[in-house]
């Protein structure tokens, strides 16, 4: 199934939309997130810590995207039954990032 282009778009476009604008609030966190790190800028130079950590976690996206391509289930359900609490046990990790990122 990891050849179906439309399980991987389906998929791809879920874990984006959960990412910008999951959680229980009006606005999810990435926006916010991103918005702070407009307007305080990113430190340069980037630690390796801080890019072993982004990497970390674009590894995580990458294989829980993997794990929904090929589930045996119904992929909409699965889906929406899962993937919002996926991605909120990455959100720390991810503001973390974040504010490691801001000067």
């Amino acid at each position: 199934q990891l050849g179906d282009a439309s399980r991987v778009a389906t998929v791809a476009k879920a874990v984006g939309h959960e990412l910008w604008s999951g959680g229980a609030a009006a606005l999810g966190i990435m926006p916010l997130l991103l918005l702070r790190l407009l307007l305080r800028g990113v430190r340069r130079p980037v630690e390796r810590p801080v890019v072993a950590a982004a990497v970390v976690i674009l590894t995580m996206l990458v294989a829980y995207t993997v794990a929904y391509v090929v589930t045996p289930y119904d992929l909409q359900w699965h889906l929406t039954t899962s993937l919002s609490r996926v991605i909120l046990h990455l959100l720390p990790a991810i503001a973390w990032l974040a504010a490691m990122l801001a000067k």
